[in-house]
């Protein structure tokens, strides 16, 4: 990400325009007029997926039928939006267990109709059974990251990768009748482009270049407390990803 970019890098979702704060106080005074959201209705997982046609299609020419998958309905949604104007979505953020689990057999939509409490519900759940299943590498997959046009270029990737981090966070902790999860190791593959904004998040690269989807992407990771066993989060934030 770096100031001069004014359009989507291929198989990009987060990049920076112009006519925006460049002062690290101007950037932090808009920024504190954004929150990311979980999705709890239908209405809310609708204006994700309209962002992501948005980006995806019509700016980088992603199929829009290849775009909504059968993960929708086992993944958590978050939406980015102003304080002032939760109705409006400005980006989107996709987060599934992973391993990836089973998607429900019936046909039909491929998003849920609604969520609960992400303390309570079958979803937050589905989290917690695939990250206790065994699996030293479990955790979660981080996908269909997406940012409008108007949103770029403040900052507001790290405020939607923040509020992932939280919920993951707490969904894992569980309740009183489960062992808590004392640590989570995050590790994500990003394109190699992205360095700068994840060693600003805290992630370490392993600095090995490899393929991903045509780009070169690296392994970055980083440890946050909850307990001693370790769960992986496998982030795909500035790609397109299944």
């Amino acid at each position: 990400m770096t100031a001069q970019e004014a359009s989507p890098l291929p198989g990009q979702g987060i990049v920076t325009s112009d006519a925006k704060p460049t002062s690290a106080e101007g950037r932090k005074a808009v920024t504190s007029q954004y929150t990311a959201s979980l999705c709890t209705t239908r209405a809310m997982v609708e204006k994700a997926l309209a962002v992501r046609l948005e980006v995806f299609c019509d700016e980088q020419g992603y199929d829009p039928n290849t775009d909504v998958d059968d993960r929708e309905r086992i993944s958590a949604h978050f939406i980015l939006h102003k304080k002032s104007t939760p109705e409006h979505a400005e980006g989107t953020i996709r987060i599934t267990p992973y391993p990836i689990p089973p998607s429900p057999e019936e046909k039909g939509d491929k998003f849920p109709a609604g969520f609960k409490s992400p303390q309570d519900d079958e979803l937050s759940e589905s989290f917690r059974k695939t990250a206790r299943g065994g699996d030293p590498k479990a955790g979660a997959k981080i996908s269909r990251v997406a940012i409008a046009k108007e949103a770029r270029g403040l900052g507001l990737g790290s405020t939607m990768m923040q509020a992932v981090e939280d919920w993951l966070l707490q969904v894992l902790q569980g309740d009183s009748n489960e062992p808590a999860l004392p640590s989570v190791e995050l590790v994500l593959s990003a394109q190699v482009i992205a360095k700068g904004f994840y060693d600003k998040l805290g992630f370490t690269s392993d600095n090995v270049v490899y393929d991903e989807e045509g780009e070169p992407h690296q392994w970055y990771t980083k440890q946050k407390l909850v307990e001693s066993r370790i769960i992986y989060l496998y982030i795909y934030p500035f790609a397109r990803s299944d």
